[in-house]
């Protein structure tokens, strides 16, 4: 990719239809992504998961909602853009890619499955003896031992050979003290490393380089920067999207607010002024009530919807036979996932 400090323009291809945003341009590239078995096989993980048994109209899927985050991503770029805030070569597609991809790593039923999974590889992982391959501090063992399908040495072993875990231990160095390997934002960088996707983002001239970029924005592990900001932060476009869609296709009217007010109005602060943790942007005072009304938006529906009670219940009921197959060794794991990349076995 050029090196220029320039913002280069973007070349689309096709256009899709998003019930939300309207129509979202595509480049070449991002096409010819979505059309990979990779990204369809969003189509097939819902959104909220179980929440339809609830309120039936939210099937919308982590598809959907990817095509969304692309979209708004570029209109936050397109702001920051205007006004100085991002002007280097390449880094509107690399953003872009970023949007697109960021739930390419998700479990089926999304988070239902994730926190299980996630327990799962940590306390095995307090179980093994730490080694110089894992990187990481040996942490005191706060939950109940199970007998493992492996022994604990076997899954030692698994993980220093795993050229996917080393890639997941690498390239997000940041945060492996918390153990969340199995994180799907670090599932993500392994996705597109690992399958036909680097291949395609190689036709298309992206170095080693970018394409870690790409894995490091969608998991907040690059360095604190406006790219990793919009697609990473408190005022991120995956933020703005899910609130406006699972309001609309929940169909209640707790999640709309002002949308292009926020984005209109958004900024980025200097690096040298940004504190340590903060991201970055923020919006200028005459968007505060635009922001006030997401705050409030997010909030209800939060409260009315996402943490609804019965479905509540619902993912508690799946997380629990999940945790019970997984102990069986009967669904897949952290290992199994990372075993079969490893293999070229996506399938």
């Amino acid at each position: 990719m050029t090196n220029s400090s320039l913002p280069q323009p973007l070349r689309f291809s096709n256009t899709i239809f998003d019930n939300v945003h309207g129509f979202i341009p595509l480049t070449s590239v991002e096409y010819e992504i979505i059309n990979s078995s990779e990204f369809q096989r969003l189509r097939h993980i819902k959104q909220l998961g179980l929440l339809d048994y609830v309120f039936p109209g939210a099937l919308h899927t982590r598809f959907n909602h990817s095509l969304g985050v692309l979209c708004v991503a570029d209109k936050m770029i397109d702001t920051l853009q205007q006004k100085d805030k991002l002007q280097n070569g390449n880094i509107r597609q690399l953003i872009r890619l970023a949007a697109l991809l960021h739930d390419i790593g998700h479990y089926p039923w999304s988070h239902v499955t994730e926190d299980v999974i996630m327990k799962d590889l940590k306390r095995k992982i307090q179980l093994s003896s730490p080694t110089k391959g894992l990187e990481i501090e040996s942490t005191a063992v706060t939950e109940e031992a199970h007998t493992e399908p492996l022994g604990t040495s076997a899954i030692t072993t698994i993980l220093d050979s795993s050229d996917c875990h080393k890639l997941n231990s690498t390239i997000h160095e940041s945060r492996n003290a918390s153990l969340d390997f199995a994180h799907h934002e670090r599932i993500a960088g392994i996705v597109i490393e690992k399958t036909k996707i680097k291949g395609i983002l190689k036709d298309a001239h992206f170095c080693d380089e970018d394409i870690h970029k790409i894995s490091q924005i969608i998991a907040g592990t690059t360095f604190a920067g406006i790219e990793r900001s919009i697609v990473h932060s408190e005022l991120d476009a995956d933020r703005f999207d899910y609130i406006l869609r699972d309001s609309k296709e929940t169909g209640v009217t707790y999640g709309l607010f002002d949308i292009d007010q926020i984005i209109r109005h958004i900024d980025y602060y200097d690096e040298r002024d940004v504190d340590e943790g903060a991201s970055g942007l923020f919006v200028a005072k005459k968007g505060q009530k635009a922001v006030e009304d997401y705050l409030i938006a997010r909030y209800f529906l939060y409260s009315t919807v996402i943490y609804q009670k019965t479905s509540i219940g619902f993912h508690k009921m799946v997380s629990l036979l999940y945790e019970g197959l997984l102990e069986r060794g009967e669904v897949p794991s952290y290992i199994d996932i990372i075993q079969h990349l490893d293999n070229g076995e996506l399938d």
